[in-house]
């Protein structure tokens, strides 16, 4: 490790790190604003209205740290410009190649550290987060919240659910497997129960049909290889009926029952779950 590259590094750091806490900051404090009438009626103590921001905080740097990292380079290299660093390096010899292979490692090293925190602590912190939302400021009993009409996406498949309880079991299930392009629908199972287990849901129950050669198959059991965990659901659940997935991907889902010429009755579910996802 040379000399100059532990020089650049450490600069960038400097930089970096003053500007993230502003960032996280500003972060903070638009959410407290935004959350603090919602904290004082639940009648939260400060300490878990602390511990709600604390967990929160990897998913939080995970989101603006790209941003961060782009504008302490901008302002490192105005920086090394205005004092005539970059003009002495050239003088040198070292090319300004070198200064940027020190910045696209830099660039790598932090990509590294966003993935973590999104990947990793950002999702265990989002959960924690939703959790402290709703059950100790909406006051909702998650264990004990029966969801309906729950749709989302999982690979090639689009699932629908009529009921789904704490202990990852429910009724009315339907998965409709989409083709390699997207275009169409490659096969629709339907179960009168199922449970959903890690890396697999397991079906009872179950009719297969197969559009293409328009048969139909009875089967008592049946396995998906999804690897939704049903706990996202009650996390994210808005308490008005449908419950559903974040509008994101509430909005792939409808895009790709468009693209498969789902009825209007399925398209008109979905449009309705995102709907209330969004008044909430």
């Amino acid at each position: 490790m040379s000399l100059l590259f532990r020089y650049l590094t450490k600069n960038n750091a400097m930089i970096l790190l003053p500007t993230l806490a502003v960032g996280i900051g500003l972060y903070v404090l638009t959410d407290l604003f935004e959350r603090l009438d919602n904290f004082i009626e639940a009648g939260l103590s400060v300490g878990m209205v602390l511990t709600y921001f604390v967990v929160k905080m990897p998913l939080v740097i995970s989101q603006i740290l790209p941003v961060i990292f782009l504008l302490s380079t901008v302002i490192q290299l105005c920086i090394m410009a205005r004092s005539r660093e970059l003009t002495a390096l050239q003088a040198g010899g070292i090319s300004l190649g070198v200064v940027a292979n020190s910045m696209i490692l830099c660039g790598i090293f932090w990509g590294s550290v966003q993935l973590g925190f999104s990947e990793y602590l950002g999702v265990a912190g989002e959960r924690e987060s939703a959790r402290i939302w709703q059950e100790e400021v909406r006051k909702k009993n998650l264990a004990a919240t029966v969801l309906e009409d729950v749709w989302f996406t999982d690979g090639d498949w689009i699932i629908s659910l009529g009921t789904l309880d704490p202990q990852a079991h429910g009724t009315g299930f339907a998965g409709y497997e989409l083709s390699d392009d997207g275009l169409s629908i490659k096969r629709i199972v339907q179960a009168s129960t199922f449970t959903a287990e890690p890396n697999h849901w397991a079906l009872q129950d179950v009719h297969v049909y197969t559009p293409d050669t328009f048969t139909q198959e009875q089967e008592p059991d049946f396995v998906i290889p999804l690897r939704q965990d049903p706990e996202t659901f009650r996390l994210v659940s808005t308490g008005t009926k449908p419950q559903q997935l974040p509008l994101w991907q509430l909005g792939d889902a409808i895009s790709q029952l468009k693209s498969s010429g789902s009825n209007v009755e399925a398209l008109r579910t979905a449009w309705h779950a995102k709907l209330a996802y969004a008044a909430s």
